[in-house]
């Protein structure tokens, strides 16, 4: 197992600048006689201990050693990934068995994790801090920790700056408005990396948002039957299919027609996991002989979304091949939906 930061090989010729350029080294190279380097190693090759990215690093190992020690092997992969978002670990056959069964997003720490993980601290800080204000700064900082450890990709970030601005409202006694913090939200990163423009995750990650914030009240209408306890997970799992949906057939050229109910089961599993993975490494940091005691409890949850996953691919119908729609069929598409969408809006005359 390879650690990036503190290791480097002897063999890797000129370093350039950083951990980035140890790492692609590594990754090309093997780590085959590596030694270890001190601090004044680290400084001599250029890697500055004052910036944010550093400590994230070191955040992100720490967590990982501790929940390596407190988890069962067969369940670390799993924990590894939805937790840190270090995918790598997951063997090909399971993330094979995600992508047909339509379940693959809870193995890429996205807006789903970073929405749970906000909830979880939510409920704590509301019942744990008497200040709305205050118990709302930790949220956010707690948040924004939480998208730097799991690597800072573009779906967390989006989340992480939708929650913060959501929160910072009710900071300035505003309401919150979710359609406006997903809007700035979009506007930073673009601001930031303007190539995020044409990343498959970027797109697919505000358009699932904003699949959920346009189509809900739409299902939700459509599920007046169901009980209310169903009524509202159901319609933010169809909801978020509606958008997306040719830009998973342009990228992964697969539909998942059972993805809506195995959603229903994994996305309260992802919950569950999310919640221990949290609850083992505040007690790995705090009180170590209780984190296995959470740790322990992963496995059962692992295996039975590993169960889940390889049963729905395995059922003949689940998913269809599809071929990648051209950009035309894609904005067609899209414009299809939103008129339906504005004459179901509109008043009857």
């Amino acid at each position: 197992r390879v650690r990036v930061c503190g290791v480097l090989s002897h063999r890797m010729g000129p370093v350039n600048h950083g951990l980035r350029d140890i790492e692609d080294t590594l990754r090309s190279r093997g780590v085959h006689g590596a030694l270890r380097l001190g601090r004044a190693g680290l400084e001599k090759i250029g890697v500055n201990r004052w910036i944010p990215s550093y400590w994230a690093s070191r955040l992100r190992q720490w967590e990982a050693e501790g929940l390596a020690r407190a988890t069962p092997r067969v369940a670390l992969p799993f924990v590894l990934t939805i937790w840190l978002g270090e995918r790598q670990h997951i063997r090909p056959e399971y993330y094979e068995s995600f992508v047909a069964s339509g379940t693959a997003h809870i193995l890429a720490v996205s807006g789903v994790h970073v929405g749970v993980v906000f909830l979880i601290l939510e409920f704590l800080a509301r019942r744990a801090i008497p200040s709305r204000r205050l118990g709302s700064v930790l949220v956010i900082a707690g948040v924004i920790l939480f998208a730097l450890t799991a690597g800072a990709r573009a779906s967390v970030l989006r989340a992480a700056i939708m929650v913060a601005v959501y929160l910072a409202a009710e900071c300035f006694n505003r309401e919150p408005d979710a359609p406006n913090a997903l809007g700035i939200a979009a506007m930073i990163l673009l601001a930031l990396y303007p190539a995020h423009l044409f990343d498959p995750g970027f797109l697919m990650s505000f358009a699932s948002v904003a699949s959920i914030l346009v189509f809900a009240d739409l299902f939700r209408a459509g599920l007046a039957w169901a009980p209310w306890w169903l009524r509202g997970g159901a319609s933010a799992t169809l909801a978020v299919q509606a958008l997306p949906l040719p830009l998973v057939a342009r990228y992964f050229y697969v539909f998942p027609l059972a993805a809506p109910l195995i959603n229903l089961i994994m996305v309260p599993l992802l919950s569950i996991a999310l919640w221990l993975s949290l609850v083992t490494t505040v007690c790995a940091a705090m009180f170590p002989p209780a984190a296995p005691l959470f740790g322990h409890v992963l496995q059962p949850v692992a295996a039975a979304a590993y169960f889940l996953a390889e049963r729905f691919a395995a059922i003949p119908g689940t998913y269809v091949h599809l071929a990648a729609p051209r950009p035309a069929a894609v904005a067609a598409y899209w414009a299809a939906l939103i008129a339906g969408y504005a004459a179901w809006k509109a008043d009857p005359v």
